[in-house]
């Protein structure tokens, strides 16, 4: 209903403002365009707009907690690097600490690639929290997009397409938990801002290969598919402008390899594909054969691999294409408030058939969705590497849309972005005019049992019992939920440095078992915790050795 109103007011002004507010909006548009003449000015007033809007609203959103198994990881990347090492040695009582994504052994490791980590790490070191490496990474998501679309259209352009797509990197889980999305959004906006400048500007090549480092860092394989059809704009370079490419390009991949090396002990190896043969799961792509059945020893394993068996079903199911092709369009709403920004676009189909140098871009779009359509599960941030080339497409929508029939098409064009804006506030303002965090839902259980065992002095263990692995099941929905998609919330994750943590979380492997870790760690106070009873079910087990 808030969303028929949205667009009953937009279509209103669309046809009344022309006779009441023109002069206004003419104002406005002559100071937007002055501001946007100052190409960086303009670049740096959006990342200062993002950092300041969600730094605000620290006074009544606190920072985002950790939640899906995902975030765990990147976290424990983040807490070994802020340690200054690549990785951590494997723990003398490894099997406990057992958890998705989690590499024990050859090292002690997350499986993913490094480059969110090392923003969580920064945020660490300088700031004392992993959440400003994101918060800060947002702000440059801001500024890179800016950037990368002057290369592509007019500065006022540019500024436009930022502004619109403001709204994913301060309002969504982008910018609310640690999940990333950003870092691979600014590798993408480098790839698309050096391909528009290239043969233009010097040191391009390097920037276009920083760009690619960035996506091999965060999502690899997302990244490629930009990548690829934006090669040709290589074939622009001259002479001499090959070399700071080939250096940054060797850099990336010389620091990629050092660190594949120090956590599975093969420069060529990705901890992904060590994970992956330690731990044969479904695969993340609809067309590859299900793999036979495998109990796991831990719950959370057991579950997970259960979760991505339904995922991979779901993918079989009749109507899949359609179902997944309304998620996709669901991203989109997400990235600029409302998929209807993309209309223009498709009613001036002719201006990316015209012009030759967007092709490359569309051809990026039809490989990501083309992939997107064989992946058992799409989240918004597989796309954020094609963020700036989606900006792009966009905005060259609105540009003929502004020049469609005179008065109409210019304040079609102004109303459209002002709508997107109203419909993405929508959610998030609802959500904080009612107390309510707009944080990942299903935090609770790791900080409740903290909480609970904080007054009491002194170090501990919270050894988890799982009741049964399919205890979980029938209670995803108390757990988190990503788009709508039901997640499984492990409570074993630690940091780099277990041993030296006040809480310690560990499986609860059996009496014998338990009795060599208490062994280990004499002194500290241990506690049972079972999330499948209650989610402040937490006993004193026994006195401290």
């Amino acid at each position: 209903m808030v969303q028929f109103g949205i667009w009953a007011m937009v279509l209103g002004l669309a046809v009344l403002a022309p006779k009441f507010l023109e002069p206004v909006w003419e104002k406005a548009e002559a100071g937007f365009r002055r501001l946007a003449g100052r190409r960086w000015l303009s670049c740096l007033a959006v990342a200062v707009l993002a950092l300041a809007g969600r730094a605000a609203l620290l006074l009544v959103w606190d920072l985002p907690k950790a939640v899906v198994s995902d975030e765990f990881g990147y976290l424990l990347q983040a807490d070994t690097f802020a340690s200054g090492r690549l990785t951590n040695a494997v723990h003398p009582h490894a099997e406990f600490f057992e958890a998705p994504f989690i590499l024990q052994k050859p090292t002690y490791s997350s499986k993913f690639p490094p480059g969110q980590g090392l923003v969580l790490a920064f945020g660490t070191a300088v700031f004392g929290h992993p959440w400003f490496g994101v918060w800060l990474s947002c702000g440059l998501l801001g500024a890179a997009l800016c950037w990368a679309l002057q290369g592509w259209v007019s500065p006022p352009w540019a500024l436009l397409g930022a502004l619109i797509a403001m709204p994913f990197y301060t309002l969504t889980y982008c910018m609310n938990s640690y999940w990333g999305g950003a870092v691979a959004g600014i590798g993408g906006a480098l790839v698309y801002g050096a391909a528009g400048r290239m043969g233009r500007e010097r040191w391009m090549g390097a920037v276009f290969a920083l760009g690619a480092v960035v996506l091999a860092l965060t999502r690899p394989f997302e990244g490629l598919l930009v990548l690829l059809p934006m090669t040709p704009f290589l074939w622009r370079l001259r002479g001499r402008e090959w070399v700071p490419l080939l250096l940054v390009a060797a850099s990336g991949a010389g620091f990629l390899c050092t660190y594949n090396a120090r956590v599975t002990g093969d420069p060529l190896r990705l901890p992904y594909l060590e994970y992956e043969a330690q731990n044969p799961m479904t695969s993340h792509f609809s067309f590859l054969p299900l793999p036979p059945q495998r109990l796991y020893e831990r719950a959370g394993m057991t579950v997970m691999d259960h979760w991505e068996r339904e995922a991979w079903a779901h993918t079989k199911k009749p109507g899949f294409v359609w179902r997944r092709l309304g998620e996709m369009r669901a991203r989109v709403a997400t990235y600029f408030g409302t998929a209807a920004v993309f209309l223009p676009l498709i009613a001036f189909a002719g201006v990316w058939v015209r012009r030759r140098d967007l092709w490359p871009v569309v051809c990026a779009l039809a490989l990501l969705v083309g992939a997107g359509l064989t992946e058992t599960v799409f989240f918004g941030h597989y796309a954020t590497p094609l963020l700036a080339g989606l900006a792009l497409l966009m905005v060259e929508g609105l540009r003929q849309l502004r020049g469609w029939r005179g008065t109409t098409g210019v304040w079609m064009a102004r109303m459209l972005p002002v709508a997107a804006l109203l419909l993405a506030l929508v959610e998030p303002g609802a959500k904080l005019l009612k107390g309510e965090s707009l944080d990942q839902a299903g935090a609770g259980g790791r900080e409740v049992v903290e909480e609970l065992v904080a007054p009491y002095a002194g170090d501990h263990v919270v050894l988890v019992r799982h009741t049964s692995p399919s205890a979980f099941e029938p209670k995803w929905e108390k757990y988190a939920t990503i788009d709508s998609t039901p997640m499984y919330v492990e409570f074993v994750y630690n940091g780099a440095n277990i041993d030296s943590q006040r809480v310690v979380w560990a499986h609860d492997l059996g009496e014998e078992a338990n009795q060599r870790l208490r062994a280990y760690y004499r002194g500290r106070k241990f506690w049972l915790y079972d999330p499948a009873v209650s989610d402040r079910a937490v006993t004193r087990m026994w006195p401290e050795l």
